[in-house]
């Protein structure tokens, strides 16, 4: 199972909060960029059968992912 938390931020929030857990957890925080793209077909068959398909680009690594749920 997984669990995923999303909010939206200004830069500052995130900023803030990338700060406050690098301290409460004593470690250091680095950010890695990400692009990502979903793929479906044209009628929507993976979303009607609750599946996501997504190549996601994670600094020089890209990572193919298929959820279910």
């Amino acid at each position: 199972m997984e669990i995923e938390f999303k909010y939206q931020a200004t830069v500052d929030q995130g900023s803030q909060l990338l700060g406050d857990l690098s301290r409460k957890y004593n470690a250091e925080i680095r950010l890695i960029p990400m692009d990502a793209v979903y793929y479906d077909t044209e009628d929507r068959a993976l979303r009607d059968i609750h599946v996501v398909y997504r190549i996601r680009t994670e600094g020089d690594q890209t990572v193919l992912t298929v959820k279910y749920g």
